[in-house]
């Protein structure tokens, strides 16, 4: 038996948002319709709080958002950080030797509670304000702890460079990729299902109780751990195959479409 919904998870490029990294009237009603019916709606997003905050601030009934693919907690209501589970600092060190020595060409860009840093090269599209032109450093030069760490590379696709990266990393730290042009590393068992699940223990609900939707790799393990899983109709072919259900594309209001079945 089906348990009811009692919380509600989504990414929100290519899923929530629609072209043009917009919320359409149907997905914001049909957000307000089912938070009013006593189940929140919980953004788990692989963009950080400065690129995610700003798309955000208008769609009522959205408060905490996860960021970071799980890295970080943010209140759109109070606007600040609530929580972040940083990468450990000689962990990041060991990621840099791996990647700089076994795949030659990487550029790297990274995430701190202070904000985006990149190094002389790295494209971030959702991001243009650049903080840095400088390398990242090792350890005892760093200040901030690196909430998640962005690897580009001039000759490799994200997926391409995913495959050569995650074999290179740290036992349990989590490699993804989101739909931008880079692949992004967090700390050991940090992803999206990790956030959304704090937050349910916060809220006392269980997975079987979780709707989540997603439509990229970074998802995936989100869509595996929820009690009822949503790609997108434009999701990739590995993230069909792992929910439960295909709504439709995110231009088709697919999320909206799902929720107005529940309130």
């Amino acid at each position: 038996m089906t348990e009811p919904v009692r919380l509600v998870a989504t990414d929100l490029d290519g899923t929530l948002f629609a072209s043009g990294h917009v919320v359409t009237p149907r997905t914001r009603a049909a957000i307000v319709a089912t938070v009013a019916a006593g189940i929140p709606v919980v953004v788990a997003t692989g963009r950080s709080q400065w690129t995610a905050e700003p798309l955000l601030l208008g769609v009522a009934g959205l408060d905490l958002v996860v960021c970071s693919n799980g890295a970080s907690r943010y209140s759109l209501a109070d606007r600040r950080s609530l929580v972040e589970h940083p990468i450990g600092a000689e962990v990041v060190d060991e990621i840099l030797v791996s990647l700089t020595e076994g795949l030659p060409g990487c550029v790297f860009g990274w995430e701190t509670a202070a904000g985006l840093d990149y190094e002389p090269g790295f494209q971030d599209p959702l991001h243009t304000e650049r903080r840095a032109t400088s390398p990242l450093r090792r350890l005892r030069q760093r200040g901030a702890a690196i909430r998640k760490l962005l690897v580009a590379h001039p000759e490799l696709t994200a997926h391409a460079l995913l495959r050569e990266v995650r074999p290179r990393l740290p036992e349990a730290c989590v490699a993804a990729c989101s739909g931008a042009p880079f692949v992004e590393i967090t700390g050991a068992g940090v992803d999206k299902a990790f956030g959304i699940r704090a937050v349910c223990a916060d809220l006392g609900v269980d997975a079987a109780s979780v709707l989540a939707f997603g439509d990229n790799d970074n998802d995936v393990a989100l869509l595996r751990w929820a009690g009822r899983s949503v790609a997108m109709g434009n999701a990739r072919p590995e993230v069909k195959a792992v929910a439960g259900d295909v709504t439709a594309t995110c231009d088709a209001d697919g999320v909206a479409r799902v929720l107005e079945t529940l309130s």
